[in-house]
């Protein structure tokens, strides 16, 4: 959690940032499922799955699965090989 904190501050600072929905707005705890983007069109939930400081959930319909999945199980895959250096 601390990791994701430091890097979301480092990246995005006080920038604006803008929210995409998917299908679904909300879960169950009433939090905001959404997408986040940078004013220049960084993704900010892959730039978190690819640097491993994120999980993919699949409690809710995703377009981007696929995507995310990926990017979790190759940050793995590297946090895997650098361990094992």
């Amino acid at each position: 959690y601390t990791s994701a904190l430091h890097f979301l501050n480092t990246k995005i600072g006080k920038g604006q940032i803008f929210l995409k929905f998917d299908t679904v707005e909300h879960d169950a705890e009433k939090r905001l499922l959404a997408y986040v983007y940078m004013k220049n069109k960084t993704f900010i939930n892959a730039h978190l799955l690819k640097h491993g400081l994120a999980q993919v959930d699949t409690t809710y319909p995703c377009k981007h699965l696929a995507k995310f999945t990926n990017l979790w199980k190759a940050a793995r895959t590297n946090r895997n090989d650098a361990e094992k250096e």
